[in-house]
């Protein structure tokens, strides 16, 4: 008798070799010395980043993003044994208030393959923007990070957001996240759910420049100034008024839909939020130019 051959669906690491390192080993070195530095952080601060289940991380390149995304890993919960990441879809057009998800059995890393699973909800056949989606990627590699040195079993799902058209949206994703995942999944930190999305896009190529007419040095603490107002209200999951705060300031925050669902989810688990880094691209660059990305990292334990 015949037996059919299953080919895995997989999602291929599509921004190895250009956003972040190809080469394993270059690559597992890269993550260590951004853990290493984040560990640092901690002693200088004199105080601890705190053990996640809920997290808005973000998603540039690593060498932009590490230093946001390290810190979530740096104490990354033993017990953890799934992880869904939601993303905005920056290259393919999708409907409001749904999340758009996709099936898939692994996905690449060049530090080996994750195991996937499919949420039973939302709008299916998202497997082709999800492949395209650097948003879900820069996390993964620190996954597979996990699974390679801690030799803890973790699998892995993802789905897309655009746009929520008003905070009952945010709350009716979050509890049927909650049905799907399960509560006591959730609570114990054996699922954990982040939100990847960078935070203001300021200059002229993003066609935002409220703050023109300042210095560089006036203009970054001013967009500071927003950034941090808008994670106050995330961490408080006051996603009504983040949203009209964005709408009121057109804000750029490309992930503003994932993070205010995900903000709703910790809400209803009273977790506690910490601004665990804000930092902008000219950080990295060491410089003080007038067109710039930031990012906000916040983690609930």
């Amino acid at each position: 008798m015949d037996t059919a051959f299953h080919s895995p669906r997989v999602r291929h690491a599509g921004f190895a070799g250009s956003w972040y390192p190809l080469d394993a080993t270059e690559l597992e070195s890269f993550l260590e010395i951004s853990l290493q530095e984040a560990k640092d952080r901690e002693l200088q601060k004199g105080s601890f980043y705190p053990e996640g289940r809920f997290a808005i991380l973000p998603h540039a390149g690593l060498s932009f993003s590490q230093r946001g995304i390290a810190p979530f890993f740096l104490h990354f919960p033993p017990q953890a044994e799934r992880v869904l990441i939601i993303a905005p879809s920056h290259y393919t057009s999708l409907y409001s208030d749904e999340l758009s998800v996709g099936s898939f059995d692994e996905y690449e890393t060049p530090l080996g393959n994750l195991k996937g699973f499919s949420l039973s909800f939302g709008i299916k056949g998202g497997e082709r923007a999800i492949q395209s989606e650097h948003a879900v990627e820069m996390v993964m590699p620190y996954l597979a990070w996990v699974v390679k040195t801690r030799k803890q079993e973790l699998a892995v799902s993802t789905a897309l957001v655009s746009h929520l058209s008003d905070c009952s949206k945010a709350k009716e994703i979050a509890h049927r996240l909650i049905d799907n995942l399960g509560e006591e999944s959730l609570r114990s930190g054996k699922t954990l759910v982040i939100a990847s999305s960078d935070f203001t896009h300021y200059g002229r190529r993003f066609a935002h420049t409220p703050y023109e007419n300042n210095l560089p040095r006036a203009i970054f603490n001013r967009v500071k100034e927003d950034d941090l107002a808008l994670s106050a209200l995330l961490i408080d999951g006051n996603i009504k008024e983040a949203l009209a705060f964005c709408e009121n300031h057109h804000s750029t925050v490309c992930g503003l839909a994932s993070g205010a669902i995900v903000a709703t989810l910790a809400t209803c688990f009273n977790a506690k939020g910490t601004l665990s880094e804000y930092y902008t691209s000219n950080d990295v660059f060491e410089n003080e130019e007038d067109e710039f990305v930031t990012y906000s990292s916040i983690i609930w334990s």
